[in-house]
């Protein structure tokens, strides 16, 4: 049996679509395929004759979870970078836009690279936004002590007790970072979060209403 994308278990593949194949002047032929992600790929026809697969049509199909990430893992980190760094410096329009988050579900769990926490023994982990904004207004584990600003993530040692976190205050508008002496419980707190999803088009979505609620 030919090895394609379409007979391997559907446990271990990832659904794609085919938008079209172009042809270069040359007649090279190639296949732009949109990742349903947010982020598309243009691919050599030559790999799957490589392979001694058939050429997929153009609709949907399925791929291995390994090549999903090497065509794929790219181009979505290199988009999630700019998103999170357009959310980041737009938060205040994110803010604004608190009830549509918490009542979207594709909103609520998009993460962002700033929102992470983690130590010097487990790395960090990111969580989703939607979790924190829920818990800012339900828990005062995530609030400073003068109730003004939220915690959006710590990171520090286990060991010697040093950290810095971000807060953001909620009066002025504000990122700032600080030392808390319960870090380590809050860090604690935070890792009981979920997974965030990592999906380019909901975070282009969240971002142009963070832009426009900015302005």
């Amino acid at each position: 049996m030919i090895d394609h994308p379409d007979h391997l278990p559907e446990t271990d593949t990832i659904e794609v679509e085919c938008i079209e194949h172009r042809t270069a002047s040359n007649g090279a032929v190639s296949l732009l395929i949109d990742s349903g992600r947010g982020v598309q790929a243009e691919i050599a026809s030559g790999l799957f004759i490589a392979n001694h697969e058939p050429i997929p049509p153009v609709g949907t199909f399925r791929i291995s979870s390994a090549r999903f990430d090497a065509w794929f893992e790219p181009l979505i980190s290199k988009e999630y970078k700019v998103m999170s760094d357009l959310l980041y410096h737009h938060f205040n329009g994110v803010m604004a836009q608190k009830e549509k988050i918490l009542a979207d579900p594709e909103l609520f769990m998009l993460g962002a690279r700033f929102i992470q926490s983690g130590t010097s023994i487990t790395g960090g982990k990111q969580y989703p936004i939607g979790s924190l904004l829920r818990d800012w207004e339900t828990t005062d584990m995530l609030k400073s002590r003068d109730g003004k600003s939220f915690i959006i993530s710590v990171g520090g040692s286990m060991l010697s007790g040093a950290n810095s976190c971000l807060l953001w205050n909620a009066e002025q508008g504000l990122f700032h970072d600080r030392q808390l002496e319960d870090w380590s419980l809050k860090w604690k707190y935070l890792m009981s979060f979920p997974d965030p999803v990592i999906n380019i088009t909901h975070m282009r979505r969240l971002v142009d209403l963070a832009i426009n609620s900015s302005q």
